[in-house]
């Protein structure tokens, strides 16, 4: 490749050891210069560069800004989620509630008994919140309170525990305590009691299973041996209209089973499945809705799977645990002769 302008030709004939030795001789020139020219010469370099200086400053402060609300955003993304939840849960709950308002269901008792003459309410529910505790929060409570049996198997408080060689490395340990049970962070020092329903707003999710002195391990609607009496509901012509009862079992698998519903009984696929009204709650408690539907041939009754209302996939984090006691009101009445 030739050069065919003249500038650049004699560019070329000067050598890199010209350059470095240029370079050298200006830079000693400064040297030996006086104070006052060099000063003046400073001032004009900076005046030169400093629009050059100022958008470097004001792109390092907005890369700043940026990277710190990155990381302000970042650490606000579970507090965020857990309010999309909690609206999910409550849109949940008002759609539940919308339906048994339209529904053929007796309404419940009058909020005032006293009003209308009547005696209150022998029983009344208390609800307890508790946490759901993750894995790292079950490996740093004591083993104590990890036990899977309690009093209902025979154990007893100050009774001995002996180590028979099924579990003997902390990966063993931590294997059998991620495959436990769920395990909430209220126990008898909350008054929870074993049995009583665990609910996801107002859907449930299972039951207390034991109850330690601080925690309680819950049984999921389909953990193998869950057993309890449900009621279904069909919606139409808008309402929605309550109708057989069967038992709910529980078989380990990811659908329930309903048992017990005579074949004579109107049940589809979609149908709503509630707890049965015992006298206290104000409304029945969401357990799911109808998957499958089948009947064999010569049978009395139908076999009905249940999709449970509460996602394997997503379990909650924060729980209703319900309790029920003795209503004050109706034993002050009871004392003072009413």
């Amino acid at each position: 490749m030739q050069v065919s302008d003249p500038l650049d030709q004699r560019w070329l004939l000067i050598s890199p050891a010209m350059l470095l030795a240029a370079t050298w001789a200006a830079a000693l020139a400064l040297a030996f210069t006086p104070q006052r020219i060099t000063g003046s010469l400073r001032d004009a370099w900076r005046e030169a560069l400093r629009p050059s200086l100022v958008a470097l400053s004001n792109t390092g402060d907005w890369i700043g800004n940026r990277w710190a609300e990155f990381r302000c955003g970042d650490s606000r993304l579970p507090e965020a989620e857990q309010k999309i939840a909690a609206l999910n849960e409550q849109l949940r709950t008002l759609r539940t509630q919308l339906l048994l308002a339209h529904s053929d269901r007796p309404p419940g008792p009058p909020s005032q008994p006293h009003d209308l003459g009547q005696p209150p309410p022998l029983l009344i529910a208390q609800s307890i919140s508790a946490r759901v505790l993750g894995r790292q929060a079950q490996m740093f409570l004591p083993p104590r309170d990890l036990l899977d049996v309690g009093r209902t198997k025979g154990a007893t408080p100050q009774a001995l525990v002996l180590d028979d060689g099924a579990i003997s490395s902390a990966s063993s340990i931590s294997s059998a305590i991620t495959s436990a049970a769920p395990l909430l962070d209220q126990g008898h020092d909350a008054a929870v009691q074993r049995g009583r329903l665990v609910l996801a707003g107002a859907r449930v999710w299972g039951k207390v299973a034991e109850a330690g002195p601080h925690t309680s391990t819950v049984q999921r609607v389909t953990d193998p041996g869950y057993r309890d009496l449900v009621q279904l509901a069909r919606q139409q012509d808008g309402r929605l209209h309550f109708a057989a009862r069967g038992m709910l079992v529980g078989r380990g698998e990811a659908l329930c089973k309903i048992e017990m519903v005579e074949a004579a009984d109107l049940v589809t696929v979609g149908d709503l499945v509630f707890t049965v009204d015992d006298g206290v709650l104000d409304a029945p408690l969401l357990y799911g809705r109808v998957a499958r539907v089948e009947r064999k041939p010569g049978s009395t009754q139908w076999e009905i799977w249940m999709e449970p209302a509460v996602e394997a996939h997503s379990p909650p984090t924060q729980v209703t645990v319900l309790r029920m006691e003795l209503n004050p009101a109706r034993l002050a009445a009871a004392d003072n002769g009413e």
